[in-house]
This record gives C-alpha cells, structure tokens and sequence, in this order.
C-alpha cells in the first residue's frame, strides 16, 4: 500500500482488525502514505504475525511511536 495517499488510520484500523488479514499479515509496506498518523501504529500490534512493517517517509509517524511499537512487539 506503499505511496497510497488515501489510506489513512481508520484504513489500517480496519485491515488489522479484520480477522483473516491481522491474523495472517506477515508484510506491511506504508511508505509515504502522508494520511496516517502515530495512531496507525496501535492498530498495527494486533498483527501478531508482522514480520516487517515500512513506514518510511511519513511525516505524521514519529520516532517515539515507532520505538514504543517496536518495544511493544518485543513484550
């Protein structure tokens, strides 16, 4: 979904809370996806099967929550 500027956190809400996909998702490309924010990232950990998750180059993801994500998936 890299370069999708329409996605937004209630889209990636809605795919890692639809059962088949967050339980199956290993691969998560969000690059430059200028709608989604930090709070796309809570919804995210329900993926327990994510193995990669790329969000370069979005503007409204910051460090701080990226580190809390990745720390959250070593828990």
């Amino acid at each position: 979904m890299s370069n999708c500027g329409r996605i937004t956190d209630e889209g990636v809400r809605s795919l890692c809370t639809s059962t088949p996909i967050s339980e199956n998702l290993t691969v998560l490309e969000l690059d430059s996806c200028m709608q989604i924010t930090d709070e796309c990232l809570t919804h995210i950990t329900a993926c327990q099967r994510l193995k990669r998750l790329e969000v370069f180059d979005n503007r409204q993801i910051t460090r701080p929550a990226i580190e809390h994500y990745m720390v959250s998936k070593l828990e």
